[in-house]
C-alpha cells in the first residue's frame, strides 16, 4: 500500500478503502516518517478513530522527532470534528486551513503538504449530505479545486463498512471524484 501512495504526485485527490483503524493507523504512521523525513512534505491529518494524542505518541514509537516537527509545524494532527464541525455543529470549509497550511509549507519550503482525513465522522453522524458537499469540494477535475495547481495531495480514508452504507451513485460520486482509489489490505501483527 504505501508503495501506492507513493507513487502519488502533488495536485492529486485520492481515496483509501481500509477495512480497520489498526491498518489506517500503520498506513499513516509509515508514510508519514517517510514523508516528513525524508520527502520533506509538511503532514496534515485529520482522525476519527484515533485520538491526537495516540497519533503523536505511535509517530513518536517510530523514533519521529515529533516535538521538533510540531514546532516547526510541519507536523499537524486535528480532531477530524474540530476540522470538519463548527462549535455549534456546521459543516465548515477546510479548505481555509489547507490554504494557510499551504502557505505555510512554502514557507517553510516544504516540497508540499500530505492531508489524510478519516471520513468516518460523517457516516456515525448522519452527515453524509455533508460528506458529498465536502468532497465535491475538493474534486481536482475542477480548476477551482483547491487541489489544482497546488503542491497537496489529499488522501480521504474511509472504512469499506461504512463506504458500503452509501447508495451506488454516491459511490459513483465519490470515485469519479478521486484521482485514484486504492484498498489497503488489512494489517497483520506479528
Amino acid at each position: 500500500m504505501l508503495d501506492k501512495i507513493n507513487q502519488s504526485n502533488f495536485g492529486e485527490h485520492n481515496l483509501i478503502l481500509y477495512e480497520d483503524a489498526v491498518t489506517l493507523n500503520k498506513i499513516c504512521l509509515e508514510y508519514c516518517k517517510t514523508a516528513i523525513e525524508s520527502l520533506n512534505e509538511m503532514i496534515l491529518i485529520l482522525p476519527y478513530h484515533e485520538s491526537v494524542s495516540n497519533i503523536f505518541q505511535s509517530l513518536k514509537n517510530t523514533g519521529l522527532d515529533v516535538e521538533r516537527y510540531k514546532l516547526q509545524g510541519s507536523l499537524v494532527i486535528v480532531e477530524s470534528k474540530k476540522g470538519y464541525f463548527s462549535l455549534t455543529n456546521e459543516l465548515v470549509d477546510i479548505t481555509i486551513m489547507i490554504k494557510m497550511l499551504l502557505q505555510r509549507s512554502n514557507k517553510l519550503g516544504k516540497s508540499g503538504l500530505t492531508v489524510f482525513s478519516d471520513m468516518g465522522l460523517f457516516f456515525h453522524q448522519n452527515r453524509i449530505d455533508d460528506l458529498i458537499k465536502h468532497e465535491t469540494r475538493l474534486f481536482c477535475s475542477s480548476s477551482f479545486s483547491i487541489c489544482h495547481n497546488n503542491k497537496m495531495k489529499i488522501f480521504c480514508c474511509y472504512n469499506v463498512i461504512d463506504f458500503d452504507l452509501l447508495t451506488e451513485n454516491q459511490k459513483q460520486d465519490l470515485l469519479n471524484g478521486h484521482k485514484r482509489v486504492m484498498r489497503a489490505e488489512t494489517y497483520q501483527t506479528k
